[in-house]
């Protein structure tokens, strides 16, 4: 019965972890489908580069 505790809290701290991560990611989405109108290129990169796991430059966007 412990050991099912034990693993229960290790999943639940991996599934934290992984909504942790993902929480930027989802911002920056919530910002761009909430929009009202167009947004132009520049705008929409400004969005996108608050996701520390996207890289947005003159280059175009990939991740990382």
């Amino acid at each position: 019965m412990a050991r099912r505790y034990v693993q229960a809290l290790e999943a639940k701290a991996a599934v934290e972890a992984e909504l942790a991560e993902a929480a930027p990611k989802a911002a920056s989405w919530d910002v761009l489908a909430s929009a009202e109108g167009d947004l132009s290129v520049r705008d929409a990169a400004k969005v996108l580069s608050r996701d520390p796991g996207l890289n947005v430059g003159s280059g175009g966007c990939s991740a990382s």
